[in-house]
């Protein structure tokens, strides 16, 4: 922003200031408090998970760039959505259409999922800015296959042998 000659907030200069390369580290443990000028520890509320901490304790599963599934313990599988606000592109598409299948492994290993993750909101939808990029290249066979894609995804979710559930854990 400095470069372009843009105002930067006095809490950014301070996170700059202090050398922090971001606004929270450790795994999403600790924050960067611009009073203070140093990262605190993120106090924890009794009662809720978080999927950071199921990770790190049982790790990924399976992966892509767009969503992950993690073991959450007592036979729960947690499909956690990667993408900027959690937009659901091919990438989504894919993972939770393989996973919810059937004959999937995950399908045999786990008696349920949740469809969620630690961000404060959930998914936006669908990534409409690669519906609008496709569309204005007049690919129209590739939107039919981004479409069906959602199709199958919602009929994966409607038709899994185990029970799915869509929430936000933190």
């Amino acid at each position: 922003m400095k470069a372009l000659g843009l105002a930067v907030s006095e809490n950014a200069e301070a996170l700059l200031k202090a050398g922090e390369p971001g606004w929270y580290a450790n795994d999403g443990r600790e924050c960067f408090q611009p009073e203070t000028g140093k990262l605190e520890a993120i106090a924890e509320v009794p009662g809720h998970a978080r999927v950071a901490d199921f990770r790190r304790a049982n790790g990924v599963v399976r992966s892509n760039p767009g969503a992950s599934v993690v073991d959450l313990g007592d036979g729960i599988g947690c499909i956690e959505l990667h993408s900027l606000k959690d937009a659901i592109g091919g990438d989504v598409l894919a993972l939770i259409s393989a996973v919810l299948n059937p004959a999937s492994d995950a399908v045999r290993d786990f008696a349920g999922f949740v469809i969620g993750g630690d961000r404060g909101n959930f998914s936006v939808g669908a990534n409409l800015m690669q519906l609008l990029l496709v569309a204005q290249e007049g690919e129209w066979e590739e939107l039919a296959a981004v479409i069906n894609g959602f199709q199958q995804m919602t009929a994966a979710i409607k038709f899994c042998p185990r029970p799915v559930w869509w929430l936000r854990l933190a």
